[in-house]
């Protein structure tokens, strides 16, 4: 499908508490050499009451910013008509798809596998 709006994307002051639900908070811990995954590491009999204090502790954190407005989250996007050449990408300058804007060079499939696979 054809993206609404295709071009580059910018988003300045973006609510911090909107980004908090999209936290996947399993790679969070295993920052914090916790292994297991959320949320079901609150239960883990070894690590399980340490990463229910970090995940306190993060929160918490996460809720000052907030109150505080400590952080300002910003990014930027594009959605671009693009197509695979062997192991590239050609990103083009509009959907007529008549001008490369830019290349981006990949190295994919490294993997010898099997004919028909």
């Amino acid at each position: 499908p054809v993206p609404a709006k295709p071009g580059l994307h910018i988003f300045d002051d973006f609510d911090v508490a909107t980004l908090r639900k999209y936290i996947d908070w399993t790679p969070f811990f295993m920052t914090w050499s916790l292994v297991g995954k959320y949320p079901t590491i609150f239960k883990h009999e070894e690590v399980g009451e340490e990463a229910q204090r970090l995940f306190h502790d993060a929160n918490e954190l996460l809720d000052r910013v907030e109150r505080e407005g400590l952080l300002k989250a910003r990014g930027i996007c594009g959605l671009f008509p693009a197509a695979s050449v062997g192991d590239d990408i050609e990103v083009y300058t509009d959907e007529s798809r008549t001008e490369v804007a830019k290349v981006l060079r990949n190295l994919r499939q490294q993997t010898e596998k099997p004919k028909g696979f």
